[in-house]
């Protein structure tokens, strides 16, 4: 759906980080070269889902890629876990990084269901 919607972004599944075999869900590159990257939830979100999105975030950083966005695309969400977005976005992201900046996004809202 990323792709049918973007068509002229480069969009990856399963882009590896860290070199541990650990991979972002969706790993894509706008036509205006910004970085966002997806951890996708069949269910309701929860707060290892967010720390997976900067876990994800922190290891294309230290490979050289600088990340604009990461989303957590789920079907459900809390008050708690969109409370937790925002302080993650308040931490002191890695050295060569942009502000973090988690979003979380419904299934529904993006025409998923």
């Amino acid at each position: 759906m990323i792709n049918a919607t973007n068509p002229s972004d480069t969009v990856v599944d399963d882009r590896t980080v860290w070199g541990t075999g650990t991979k972002v869900d969706v790993y894509r590159k706008t036509h205006d070269g910004r970085i966002i990257i997806y951890e996708l939830k069949a269910g309701a979100a929860s707060p290892i889902d967010l720390y997976q999105l900067k876990m994800y975030w922190d290891g294309l950083v230290l490979q050289g890629d600088c990340p604009d966005e990461g989303i957590l695309l789920c079907e459900n969400l809390s008050a708690a876990n969109e409370e937790m977005a925002n302080q993650m976005n308040k931490l002191t992201p890695p050295k060569g990084s942009h502000d973090y900046r988690f979003l979380i996004e419904k299934h529904e809202d993006k025409n998923l269901l």
